[in-house]
């Protein structure tokens, strides 16, 4: 699996354009993971798509409906 922090106050941040060039030649079986902190539903979902993200991790304030 490979991750990337998509909260741009994270020192490992990294910027939704250079996540979905990084994502796009890697193999199926390499899982993509993308984390996210607070940030909307919107660019969860928008991310998810544009990465092909087959994981998603959150470390804010989400609730469980979230």
């Amino acid at each position: 699996a490979l991750g990337v922090i998509l909260f741009p106050d994270s020192s490992r941040y990294v910027a939704a354009d250079d996540a979905e060039a990084l994502f796009r030649d890697f193999p199926a079986f390499v899982n993509r993971v993308g984390v996210f902190v607070n940030q909307s539903i919107e660019f969860v979902n928008e991310m998810t798509n544009r990465c092909k993200l087959d994981y998603v991790q959150l470390h804010g304030d989400e609730s469980i409906d979230f």
